[in-house]
């Protein structure tokens, strides 16, 4: 998962834990990144 931004990186690790939060997390920055294109 590229974090480049800092607080994305912050949150993934703290949650790690939490598969489900990770994968939200993940499925959001994807929303994201689609969106910016």
């Amino acid at each position: 998962m590229p974090a480049t931004n800092p607080m994305v990186k912050l949150e993934a690790d703290e949650f790690c834990d939490d598969t489900d939060l990770v994968t939200n997390l993940v499925t959001k920055q994807k929303a994201r990144l689609e969106r910016a294109y």
